[in-house]
């Protein structure tokens, strides 16, 4: 025989009739109700899975990408060209600065040399020794007019990396044969008729040169009348070689004009400056007519 062990005695109950230690069962239907009629649930939704992205056609899911990395260039030689050079001045920028061309109205000159870089020109009339400086010309060529005749032509040149400035003298400038030939026979004729536009207006005018006095007209009549002897002067447009301004010395009128082409204003300006000296400012003791042979600049 086996012993049984003691333990807590057992409670029997009656059929239908429940036990006095025997938990009260829990009623949770009325919180499923109350959830269920707010719209909730007693239950937790699990979320929805996101789908994992397919990998491209032809590649498993685990492969990489390929990185490929750019190659730098082969580094580049460049050639350097050394610049003679001068024991005592160091680089030479300018080497023999010259001017060519003829050295006559109308015509242009250059000025020519070696250079390192691009260098900068300025250029000169000399007339007494005395130089003034040509607004108008800024590069290496410059065009002759009645304002260089009987002046030499000095160019300045300084190198695109500085250093000194360096100059080249010319001859004399001269008159052209056409032009010389025209001024000849003004002087033979005593008169010479210039058709001009007056500026800013436009209209046609006509300007009266003989040895006494100088005449602008319009069509009707003379608009001025002015003698030699009380001086007149002609200055000639830097940027415009056509423009031309008449001051008349002793009156407050000043008239501009454009002429039909260069060599016509140089014309004009010449015959003012032969008939009347004492308006002149650039005109030289000798007549501008007298030939000059000068040859061209080599």
């Amino acid at each position: 025989n086996v012993p049984i062990p003691a333990g807590p005695p057992l409670s029997v109950s009656s059929p239908g009739t429940a036990a006095s230690s025997q938990q009260p069962e829990l009623n949770t239907r009325p919180c499923e109700e109350s959830l269920s009629s707010w719209g909730g649930s007693s239950r937790a939704e699990s979320p929805t899975p996101v789908p994992e992205p397919a990998p491209p056609p032809g590649r498993p899911r685990s492969a990489t990408m390929p990185v490929t990395r750019p190659t730098a260039p082969p580094p580049r030689i460049s050639t350097v060209i050394e610049p003679d050079m001068s024991d005592d001045e160091g680089i030479e920028y300018i080497k023999g600065l010259h001017i060519t061309g003829n050295l006559t109205t109308g015509s242009t000159i250059t000025a020519e040399g070696e250079f390192i870089g691009t260098p900068t020109f300025r250029w000169f009339r000399v007339s007494r020794n005395e130089p003034e400086l040509i607004e108008r010309a800024d590069g290496d060529k410059l065009e002759l007019t009645a304002d260089d005749l009987d002046c030499e032509m000095r160019v300045e040149c300084v190198g695109q990396y500085g250093g000194k400035p360096v100059t080249a003298d010319s001859q004399k400038v001269g008159l052209d044969e056409k032009t010389r030939a025209k001024i000849d026979d003004i002087k033979r004729k005593g008169e010479s008729i210039f058709s001009v536009r007056s500026t800013p207006t436009g209209e046609s005018r006509a300007i009266i040169i003989n040895k006494d006095k100088i005449k602008v007209r319009n069509k009707k009549k003379s608009v001025i009348k002015h003698e030699h002897g009380k001086g007149v002067t002609v200055q000639l447009a830097d940027f415009d070689e056509q423009l031309f301004t008449l001051h008349f010395e002793g009156s407050p009128v000043a008239l501009s004009f454009n002429a039909e082409s260069s060599m016509q204003r140089n014309l004009i300006t010449l015959a003012i400056r032969y008939f009347a000296p004492l308006g002149a400012q650039r005109r030289s003791a000798a007549d501008p007519s007298t030939p000059q042979t000068q040859p061209p600049v080599q």
